[in-house]
C-alpha cells in the first residue's frame, strides 16, 4: 500500500447519515478566511463546528477547550495569529505598529493555556517567519498552512514507526484524547493504531476514562469507535489493577511538553500510569510530534495548568455530584520523569530521550 492510499484510509473518519467523511478537529477556510474548529466540548453527542473570525474568538476557543490536544491548540494559536494579521493590515499600519499589536495578540493567545509547549513553538516559529517576509499575508497564510501539514504528516509517520510495537492480540491502554481530535489529523497515541489496523492485526485498547473532562470516555473512544477498532472504557483507578493482572501489553499516551531536563507533562494522571508501569514491567511510550520537545525549556511547576474546580465537583453536563459545602483542587497535568518512558514515538522513529536532541528537526520549537 503507498503513503498516498495509507493517509487516504487512517484519517479521522466519522458516520454521517450512514456514510463516512474525512473531517479535521482545526480547518483554515482560504476562501473565506477564517478557522473551522470542532467543537469538542459538544463530543460525542453532537458534532458541531465554530466558525472563528479574531484572535479574541480564538483566544476564548483555547481556553474553554472547545479545540484541545496540544498540536491541535498550536496550530489553532498560529491562524488565530493569522486571522488578526489579516484583520490588522486592513487597516495599512505603520511597521512599528503592526509589529507591537501582532506581539501583544501572541501574549494574549499563548497566555490562554500554559502548559501545552505547542503553542508557543508554532507561534513562534510563524512569527519568525512572517517577520522575515515583511508580513506579507500572502506568505503568512502559505506558512500556516505549510505547519498544518507539516504536522499531519508527521502524525502519519508517528503511526507507521508506532505500529510496529502491535502484535497480535495485543492490549494497549492509552490516558486522555490523543488522537486525530488532538492534532492536525491521525493523532500521536492513536495514530500506530489507525496504521496497525490496516495491517490487519487484532488487538484491543483499554480507554482511560482521564477524569476529571472525560476525554478518554468522550473523545478517544469516539474515534476508535468511528474506526471500528476493539476498545472498552476503564475507570481511571482500574489501570493499576490490569497491569496487575497481565492484562496490558504496552501504554501509549500523548504529551504537552517534554523538556530539556528530562521531564515529561502531560493529562493528570499520566504519573500515576508511569509508576504502576515500571512497578509492573509493562512498556510505556509516549508519542510526540516535534514542536512538543522543547530542548531549551526546564521544568517549571508554575507552567502547570490549574483549572476551575467545578470541572471536578461536576461531571460534564450534570449536576453538582461533591458535596456542596467542599472544595476541589484541579490540576490539570502532572510531571514524569523521562527513566519512566521506554521510548518516545516519533516521525524519526522509536528514541531514547538523549536520542530526541539528536534527531530534533533544527527549525522546529
Amino acid at each position: 500500500m503507498s503513503t498516498a492510499e495509507r493517509i487516504t484510509t487512517e484519517k479521522m473518519r466519522i458516520k454521517r447519515n450512514g456514510e463516512f467523511i474525512d473531517v479535521t478537529a482545526v480547518h483554515w477556510d482560504s476562501e473565506k478566511k477564517l478557522l473551522k474548529l470542532i467543537d469538542q466540548r459538544k463530543l460525542p453527542q453532537e458534532l458541531e463546528f465554530m466558525d472563528l473570525h479574531d484572535a479574541a474568538s480564538v483566544f476564548d476557543a483555547i481556553r474553554n477547550m472547545v479545540v484541545r490536544g496540544a498540536p491541535a491548540i498550536g496550530l489553532t494559536g498560529v491562524y488565530g495569529l493569522l486571522l488578526e494579521l489579516n484583520r490588522i493590515t486592513r487597516k495599512n499600519p505603520k511597521p512599528a505598529e503592526l509589529e507591537q499589536k501582532m506581539h501583544e495578540v501572541f501574549s494574549m493567545i499563548a497566555s490562554s493555556r500554559p502548559t501545552a509547549i505547542d503553542l508557543k513553538n508554532l507561534m513562534e516559529e510563524w512569527l519568525l517567519h512572517v517577520r522575515t517576509n515583511l508580513y506579507d499575508t500572502g506568505k503568512a497564510e502559505e506558512y500556516a498552512q505549510h505547519i498544518f501539514e507539516r504536522n499531519k504528516q508527521e502524525c502519519f509517520e508517528i503511526g507507521v514507526h508506532g505500529s510496529k510495537l502491535f502484535f497480535e492480540n495485543a492490549h494497549v491502554l492509552t490516558h486522555c484524547n490523543a488522537g486525530a481530535l488532538a492534532t492536525a489529523d491521525y493523532g500521536t497515541a492513536l495514530a500506530p493504531m489507525r496504521v496497525a489496523k490496516t495491517k490487519k492485526i487484532t488487538f484491543h485498547i483499554w480507554v482511560g476514562e482521564t477524569r476529571p473532562r472525560l476525554q478518554g470516555a468522550r473523545l478517544t473512544a469516539w474515534e476508535l469507535a468511528n474506526e471500528d477498532i476493539s476498545h472498552k472504557i476503564i475507570v481511571d483507578s482500574s489501570a493499576t489493577f490490569l497491569m496487575s493482572e497481565g492484562m496490558v501489553d504496552f501504554i501509549i499516551v500523548g504529551a504537552d511538553r517534554i523538556t530539556g531536563d528530562g521531564w515529561v507533562a502531560n493529562k493528570i494522571g499520566t504519573l500515576s500510569l508511569a509508576i504502576s508501569a515500571s512497578y509492573f514491567g509493562v512498556p510505556f511510550y509516549v508519542a510526540i510530534p516535534w514542536s512538543t520537545f522543547a530542548p531549551n525549556t526546564e521544568r517549571n511547576d508554575n507552567d502547570i495548568e490549574y483549572r476551575n474546580q467545578d470541572e471536578v465537583l461536576r461531571c460534564p453536563g450534570t449536576q453538582n455530584i461533591a458535596n456542596p459545602s467542599s472544595n476541589a483542587l484541579n490540576p490539570a497535568f502532572d510531571w514524569m520523569p523521562e527513566d519512566l518512558v521506554t521510548g518516545f514515538i516519533t516521525s524519526k522513529g522509536i528514541l531514547e530521550y538523549e536520542e530526541l536532541f539528536a534527531k530534533k528537526p533544527v527549525k522546529q520549537g
